[in-house]
């Protein structure tokens, strides 16, 4: 679960810094505001679905998203 919030954390940052240049965003560079955003969306998102989202789904749709932006 914590790669999930990781992953979405990760995507959020990325989404906030998308008019800027940014090299690299490591998990270093994701904000403490937006780990905690992702850890609540999470939460939520499990509470309501009560599904459980597996670490190898959201690489998959990571690597998705990551395509379609090539």
């Amino acid at each position: 679960m914590q790669q999930v919030i990781t992953s979405l954390a990760l995507t959020l940052e990325r989404i906030a810094h998308s008019h800027w240049i940014v090299d690299e965003i490591t998990d270093d560079t994701v904000s403490p505001a937006v780990q905690s955003l992702a850890e609540q969306i999470m939460g939520e998102i499990k509470k309501q679905t009560e599904l459980e989202i597996t670490d190898n789904e959201v690489l998959v749709f990571y690597e998705t998203t990551r395509r379609r932006e090539l």
